[in-house]
């Protein structure tokens, strides 16, 4: 045996010698060489290049089935939605949805439109950082993305205010921040345990659905610019969540826990007149709480309907396939449609955004 190389740094791997013996081709490092066998001197380096571009030899797959988070436009013709941590987008009448986004390591989410349809808002977070995320929007493309916020602390839950002007999400263990279009956020409710919320149309409020200090989840209405304190609308020891403002304005839905049978129910708040700035009067808010009484059993899945008269929900009954209207002041619950399916919005002309088995859906009267 006989050494024929010496390098100081680099180990020789794949060594394959010609069919004639007089010729060994081999690898070190990140470089190719040649060499006779029976001379280390004939050592000598090979130098590859191609005259045209190799074209990749790797399609990538994915098959989009389903989505947790959709953005619908104002007139519902156009839809952008989150799968497999990157968002898409579907034109209604299209056949397949357009790729917006291809990053690998980042998950990309929770996309939100504006109420003109023209910028878009998203989440992005790679594992260290999330990001508060927009770009323009014009109904099929995405021009160039710009961050308005980033930290290492998680962030979920976004939603745009109704009228556009702020945004808000669920940061860390369950902090609920708020922050203006152009940036500078702030944690107008802190909470150690994720809560849930939405929007006064107006913009002014959030009612957010947390615990308190004994771990009892209740009714609050914050300030949406952090000017004052939560205000806490129940303290009952019952489980409370899930609560709608009334697309007029007027009315708070939530659903609660508070019969002996532990059964959830509908139960209103009446806040017209009582929330004029400073001068916010909450006991007039808790006193209106009523309970609204329908014929199905454990409502779930609260929607408003746009004329803010009738609220839809669904049992919680997974083989109940029906979506119920209960109007809230009297009247029998009705049948609204025959899906199951999360409420995502209401469309400029009165129609309903849904998602059913996972799919963004535009509901018009009797027609999906």
């Amino acid at each position: 045996d006989r050494q024929i190389t010496f390098f100081d740094a680099d180990s020789v791997v794949n060594p394959a010698l010609s069919s004639d013996g007089k010729t060994m081709v081999f690898r070190a490092g990140r470089s190719v060489y040649r060499i006779a066998p029976d001379s280390w001197k004939s050592l000598e380096e090979i130098h590859l290049y191609t005259i045209e571009k190799i074209p990749t030899r790797f399609i990538r797959k994915e098959k989009v089935t389903g989505t947790s988070s959709a953005a619908f436009a104002p007139d519902g013709k156009s839809v952008v939605f989150s799968s497999a941590g990157d968002l898409w987008a579907m034109v209604a009448g299209d056949a397949e949805p357009v790729r917006l986004t291809q990053t690998d390591g980042q998950d990309e989410r929770e996309p939100q439109l504006s109420p003109d349809g023209k910028v878009l808002y998203f989440l992005r977070d790679d594992g260290l950082q999330a990001a508060l995320c927009t770009a323009p929007w014009d109904g099929t493309a995405m021009g160039e993305k710009s961050v308005l916020s980033t930290s290492t602390r998680s962030k979920r839950s976004l939603s745009l205010s109704p009228k556009g002007t702020m945004l808000s999400w669920i940061e860390a263990t369950g902090d609920l921040v708020t922050s203006s279009l152009s940036g500078g956020s702030k944690t107008v409710m802190s909470c150690w345990d994720t809560p849930t919320y939405d929007w006064s149309p107006d913009g002014k409020w959030l009612v957010v659905a947390a615990k308190d200090i004994h771990s009892n989840r209740d009714i609050w209405l914050v300030p949406s610019d952090g000017s004052g304190e939560p205000h806490n609308l129940t303290e009952h020891p019952a489980f409370e969540g899930s609560p709608k403002w009334s697309p007029d304005g007027r009315k708070i839905v939530f659903l609660a826990r508070r019969d002996p049978d532990d059964l959830s129910r509908l139960w209103v708040f009446d806040v017209a007149g009582h929330l004029n700035g400073e001068n916010a009067d909450f006991e007039a808010i808790s006193s209106s709480l009523h309970p609204v009484d329908t014929d199905v059993s454990e409502p779930i899945r609260l929607a408003w309907m746009p004329d803010s008269k009738a609220l839809l929900f669904q049992s919680r009954d997974a083989q109940d396939h029906s979506i119920y209207a209960q109007p809230v002041v009297g009247g029998e619950v009705t049948e609204y449609a025959a899906f199951r399916g999360m409420p995502e919005g209401i469309g400029k002309n009165g129609a309903m955004f849904w998602r059913a088995d996972r799919v963004p859906c535009v509901y018009l009267g009797r027609e999906k």
